[in-house]
């Protein structure tokens, strides 16, 4: 405040503290506005179900590789595509009834033969009975399960080593 006892001056005075107080709650009230647009209504206690979603959230990482840990193999990289018949005659073996047709699971496998390995692409034709709510498919031929190495390979590695 001014030291010059004039009626204007203190008039003036009085104006500009009046407006730097009202300045200085603004900037108060705008900082609590902005703090709980990002860290919610109950501050550090928001539960995280609460938290306000934020804009740049990165994308979720890729889903694993399903399977023994193996890398499968694209369908253009096989030397040969096999494509197996069916299960059975069409019918459920559990209940008879005629079996519907799901389309066809693609199975990866490296086969060799003696001497060089081969990658086979098996056709694996999936039915599903309506009755049983149960799937059938055939499995690979001469191949464990879940495994991406055929019999004759492994034979053929095991007895070479």
């Amino acid at each position: 405040m001014a030291i010059n006892g004039c009626a204007e001056c203190l008039k003036k005075q009085r104006e500009i503290d009046r407006l730097t107080e009202e300045l200085q709650r603004l900037q108060q009230k705008l900082r609590y506005q902005d703090r709980q647009v990002t860290a919610g209504f109950f501050g550090s206690a928001t539960p995280s179900a609460k938290l306000p979603v934020k804009m740049n959230t990165p994308l979720p990482p890729a889903p694993k590789p399903k399977g023994a840990g193996h890398q499968a193999f694209d369908a253009r990289q096989a030397e040969r595509v096999s494509d197996l018949s069916p299960v059975g005659d069409g019918r459920c073996p559990t209940c008879d009834t005629l079996l519907e047709d799901k389309g066809m699971a693609r199975r990866a496998v490296i086969e060799s033969h003696p001497v060089k390995a081969e990658r086979v692409l098996y056709g694996l034709p999936k039915r599903y009975c309506p009755r049983c709510r149960r799937t059938f498919q055939p499995r690979a031929p001469a191949v464990l399960p879940k495994s991406l190495y055929g019999n004759q390979l492994l034979a053929t590695a095991t007895t070479m080593h």
